[in-house]
């Protein structure tokens, strides 16, 4: 009778331990984001996103003879911190300067993500009206907090 008492109390220490140690500030998460408050009441945990590039395709200008696809316009490429990220994209462009910002927020709901592999990823960045055909403009991206990420120059023109 007195070894299992001894082994309900050694089990139930073992399991105050673990309950002890898991906590939201554990030192193992590699980045565990930084936080911020949303309206809703949801917190955001937002993460920056790894070497980000923004570039022009030009296109082809005619149809390749084996048929496939040539794009045009701008991108991105970055990388996300984790693969469950949300990517937020905004931008603005200022004319004085003529200079277009993007605002590149990868973020989650929760700070637990898996331990999965990223790569970079390449998506078309679409500023509705903000930037025309023949423009040489400047190019920034910044993260949530206004952190500039990128910085280079674009010259949007066309294949012939």
């Amino acid at each position: 009778m007195r070894f299992q008492s001894i082994l309900v109390v050694l089990g139930v220490v073992g399991l105050m331990g673990c309950a002890a140690e898991n906590g939201d500030n554990d030192p193992q998460i590699d980045d565990q984001g930084d936080g911020s408050d949303e309206v809703k009441g949801a917190k955001k945990f937002h993460y920056e996103p790894g070497a980000p590039e923004v570039f022009w395709k030009p296109g082809c200008g005619v149809r390749p003879p084996d048929g496939h696809v040539c794009e045009m316009g701008l991108f991105i490429t970055f990388t996300r911190k984790y693969i469950d990220l949300k990517v937020t994209e905004d931008f603005s462009f200022d004319k004085k300067s003529n200079t277009l910002t993007v605002k590149l927020d990868t973020w989650s709901n929760g700070n637990i993500h898996p331990m999965v592999a990223v790569g970079p990823q390449t998506e078309r960045l679409e500023p509705n009206g903000i930037v025309g055909m023949g423009m040489r403009y400047k190019v920034r991206v910044i993260d949530w907090k206004g952190k500039e990420l990128f910085k280079g120059s674009i010259a949007a023109i066309p294949a012939p």
